[in-house]
């Protein structure tokens, strides 16, 4: 695909490179298109969220491939190793499971509640299970400690407050 896509490997690494460095990620560097260890090659677990933020954001068609919890080629049939796409306390719908043996076993999940979507990212973990345990973990305390708020409109009134020993009526209060 790599070849299809940027006409070699090392063309399809350069484009890589190119779209992190676009989204502002500091702490990725690409070295081969499969992303199994090389030298030079690395990344942090808020590069690989951002990144997944951005394949939803920016393609939500192709996105939607990344729930599927199988599907068959060749006659040959494939699960998704994200084993809490199977999980039904929480409504996960992707997004990349790898491992090696310098990164370890690492999960990049995304899950929704409501209008609320989370992404975790777990590097580093010992097993398969407990890559997906400790995002479990991450997603069940964020969707428990955090909400989704309206941000501030400018122009928008947010308050009204009276103006203490003043000779004038309340003060409204906004975003200029």
């Amino acid at each position: 695909m790599a070849d299809f896509a940027a006409g070699s490997q090392d063309a399809f690494v350069g484009l890589m490179n190119s779209y992190v460095n676009a989204l502002g990620l500091k702490n990725t560097h690409f070295q081969t298109v499969h992303g199994l260890d090389a030298d030079g090659q690395y990344s942090s677990a808020r590069d690989m969220a951002l990144i997944g933020q951005a394949l939803i954001r920016d393609v939500p068609n192709e996105y939607s491939i990344y729930k599927e919890k199988e599907f068959t080629f060749n006659g040959i049939r494939q699960l998704n190793r994200n084993g809490l796409l199977w999980d039904n306390s929480l409504n996960v719908d992707g997004i990349k499971t790898g491992h090696t043996d310098k990164a370890g076993y690492n999960l990049v999940a995304s899950a929704t509640e409501g209008q609320m979507r989370l992404i975790s990212a777990v590097m580093g973990g010992r097993t398969y299970k407990g890559r997906e345990t400790e995002s479990k973990k991450l997603l069940t305390w964020g969707f428990r400690f955090f909400e989704t708020v309206n941000p501030l409109k400018v122009g928008k009134e947010f308050a009204s407050e009276p103006a203490w020993f003043g000779d004038t009526g309340p003060r409204l209060a906004g975003c200029g």
